[in-house]
């Protein structure tokens, strides 16, 4: 298919235009509200068009790669479903933010597109053999514990991330929402969620989240994520009635540019009419946890 990505940030370079590449998709334009920025990396990558007009580029392309600050993730993803394009958004959909996204869902199926969130993680080797593993026992007890150091200059370009205004929260929606999206897949949507949120940036959004969720027939989880000081840490433990399984790193199997299986994968979903790893109802799902866990 032919390509627009929305954006032009460090997962758009390290990640998603190596990925579409790598695919085999074509990469026609890069949107963005700097011009500028927009022609240094359609410059740097080849790339035929650079442009502030969406409604332009989304004339010339069958899909869009959404790759913005959170609080744009919608509003450019009903453009496109609206233009009659498949989409593809980052995570999360809109975390705590406020969005339209039962009407995205809803348009996309009047338009007849696809469209999903790049919640990856769905598409590790490892994950999904757990997945079948954990089906056939009692799972009673699930913990995460997630740590990375994340403290940005008011000049970088990641700051946007501690504005809870435009990031829809803080490490919650960023890695924890990863993390939130696999236990769903892992036991579907949590009847209990609780949450403490701590730290907070200027901005509003958290440097520090626990979340405790429980399923009536499953297992209960304690989460604990942090953007702070001290070694990295990425672990899972699942206690299940006949052992502990040890994810540590939790990452271990994934494929070096995880964006490759995903948008392989949605690529094929668009082509076939097929639902791709994690349609916009999931990513809902996952958007409604945070804004729970974080009062909002």
């Amino acid at each position: 298919m032919r390509w627009a990505v929305a954006g032009y940030g460090d997962v758009v370079v390290r990640r998603v235009l190596p990925a579409l590449r790598e695919a085999g998709e074509e990469v026609v334009g890069i949107w963005g509200r700097d011009q500028r920025r927009a022609d240094e990396v359609a410059t740097q990558h080849g790339i035929p068009v650079a442009t502030t007009e969406l409604a332009t580029l989304l004339a010339k392309v069958d899909a869009v790669y959404v790759a913005t600050p959170v609080v744009t993730h919608v509003p450019l993803a009903l453009a496109a479903v609206d233009a009659g394009r498949h989409v593809l958004v980052e995570k999360p959909l809109g975390g705590a933010l406020r969005t339209e996204a039962e009407a995205l869902a809803a348009l996309a199926v009047e338009r007849g597109v696809t469209a999903g969130v790049a919640y990856y993680r769905r598409l590790n080797p490892a994950l999904a053999q757990l997945r079948e593993t954990l089906a056939t026992q009692k799972v009673r007890r699930v913990s995460i514990d997630f740590r990375s150091p994340f403290e940005p200059a008011p000049d970088h370009p990641m700051r946007w991330r501690t504005e809870f205004s435009v990031s829809g929260g803080g490490v919650l929606a960023d890695a924890g929402s990863h993390r939130l999206d696999l236990l769903c897949w892992l036991f579907g949507p949590p009847e209990a969620v609780v949450g403490l949120s701590a730290d907070l940036f200027p901005g509003g959004a958290e440097r520090t989240a626990v979340v405790r969720l429980h399923w009536p027939a499953g297992p209960t989880a304690s989460c604990r994520f942090t953007w702070g000081a001290g070694p990295s840490v990425d672990r899972m433990t699942i206690t299940t009635a006949g052992g502990t399984i040890v994810l540590d790193p939790l990452d271990a199997g994934l494929a070096p540019n995880p964006h490759t299986p995903l948008v392989v994968d949605f690529a094929r979903a668009a082509r076939e009419g097929t639902t791709p790893a994690c349609p916009l109802g999931d990513a809902s799902l996952v958007d409604a946890l945070i804004a729970r866990a974080l009062r909002r």
